[in-house]
């Protein structure tokens, strides 16, 4: 358990960093949620003189002053409510941005074998999905901790002020909700993981469908391919729910211990003889605090699930992000090449293990030279070319370009001398003299 909340710490704190540049919006959301707790802990105090003054005893001063204060103080919370809340959402949003512009960055200098591995259903589930949960873990989650934090603390200090016996009897129920929050959040850590593992299911399935469209038409298979993400979209249905049974437990075990704590609150005041040294007013305000601190603290043990969901999403953002990008080659430049390549002895395997797809090739074509590849399929005609922008490195030998090894040059260098049409035909979204024209 304390690795977990070591690992977890330190990606939030690493997420935070990503809030930091924008902290002149941050400190204004920051402080519209004091001013908005304030204002709201200011209304509960303000019950006692209030009730007191004006329904007992009748102070025309208090009966004056009273309706203006109250809408003064509504005013005030709008306006504090706004700041948050806009300034949280637009620090949220600038995180997703940068987030997703960070990820999309990595993806395109991650090198050809990572993709190889990797679905591409994934990749866009970390640039959507992932990155909104993120996102709302960053910020959402903070404006819960800020605001709903200082309105726990101001209401409990308005119970002590009025009572701090009957609020000693509130925070005996304390231990029964920390207990209930910490169960829930063990099962909310796996449900998420689950989940965020699914959602690139759903994903990869429909890309399959919708790319191999033809391929299913003609041998009759979208029965098969309906069946298949009926599969994975019910399990994230069944995950959905026990998510939502979990929360909702929670919430209720929680609604009952307060309940319980209520009752008991309100049968010491009437059969005991706290109403023969408290006023009423008193009696009214420690009532409205307690009743009022609810909302709050049911918004805090959501936090839980919320943070969780961000979190395990953040983990495997960062794992992506933390992936070795690819190689930026050698340092020797390359302006024009005069196009003698060599393969010397080149071995090449797919992975660790398995047969090798090239086998002791070495081969030379001279500068103005045109060579075609002949063969079969699966017989490494694709692969053997992949080596020359360096897709892939050898596993064995080397490939020379006017004498010097591929790995000497610089990347960029490299590519700038080689065009590519490739088998698999790519059209971007653009005008077609802007896909002409992409090289």
């Amino acid at each position: 358990m304390l690795a977990v909340a070591s690992s977890g710490g330190a990606v939030y704190r690493r997420l935070l960093r990503y809030s930091v540049p924008h902290w002149r919006v941050f400190l204004v959301a920051v402080f519209g949620m004091v001013l908005f707790a304030a204002v709201d802990v200011t209304f509960i105090r303000l019950i006692q003189p209030l009730t007191d003054g004006s329904f007992v005893e009748g102070d025309s001063r208090i009966i004056r002053w009273a309706p203006w204060a109250i809408l003064g103080l509504f005013i005030l919370r709008g306006v504090a409510g706004f700041l948050s809340q806009y300034g949280m959402a637009w620090v949220s949003q600038k995180v997703v941005v940068k987030l997703r512009t960070n990820v999309f960055e990595h993806l395109l200098r991650l090198p050809v074998s990572h993709h190889d591995q990797t679905r591409n259903a994934d990749l866009l589930v970390k640039l959507t999905y992932h990155a909104h949960q993120v996102a709302d873990s960053a910020t959402g989650v903070l404006t819960a901790m800020i605001k709903d934090g200082l309105t726990i603390f101001g209401l409990l200090w308005v119970m002590v002020f009025m009572s701090w016996k009957l609020t000693l009897i509130v925070l005996g129920v304390a231990p029964f909700v920390a207990f209930s929050v910490r169960y829930v959040n063990r099962r909310f850590k796996l449900i998420n993981r689950r989940l965020q593992e699914s959602m690139g299911g759903v994903t990869h399935v429909a890309d399959e469908a919708i790319t191999g469209r033809r391929v299913v038409k003609i041998y009759g298979g979208e029965a098969h391919e309906t069946a298949r993400f009926r599969s994975v979209s019910e399990f994230i249905r069944r995950q959905n729910l026990k998510l939502v049974a979990s929360s909702s437990g929670t919430n209720g075990v929680v609604q009952l211990i307060a309940a319980v704590a209520v009752a008991l609150i309100v049968y010491l005041a009437i059969s005991g003889n706290m109403l023969r040294v408290a006023s009423p007013g008193t009696f009214v305000a420690f009532m409205g605090a307690m009743l009022a601190i609810r909302s709050p603290l049911n918004a805090l043990t959501g936090i839980s699930e919320r943070l969780t969901r961000g979190l395990v999403a953040a983990a495997d953002l960062f794992a992506f992000l933390d992936t070795p990008a690819e190689s930026a080659g050698g340092t020797r430049p390359l302006e024009r090449a005069r196009g003698a390549i060599r393969f010397e002895d080149v071995y090449f395997h797919y992975g660790t293990d398995g047969e090798a797809a090239l086998n002791g090739i070495t081969l030379e074509v001279q500068p103005g030279q045109t060579v075609a590849f002949v063969g079969r399929s699966g017989s490494g005609k694709s692969t053997l070319l992949s080596l020359l922008p360096r897709f892939y490195d050898p596993s064995r030998g080397r490939v020379r370009l006017d004498d010097h090894d591929l790995r000497d040059y610089r990347l960029t260098d490299l590519r700038r001398q080689i065009a590519l049409v490739d088998q698999n035909v790519v059209l971007f979204n653009a005008s077609v003299a802007d896909n002409i024209a992409y090289g």
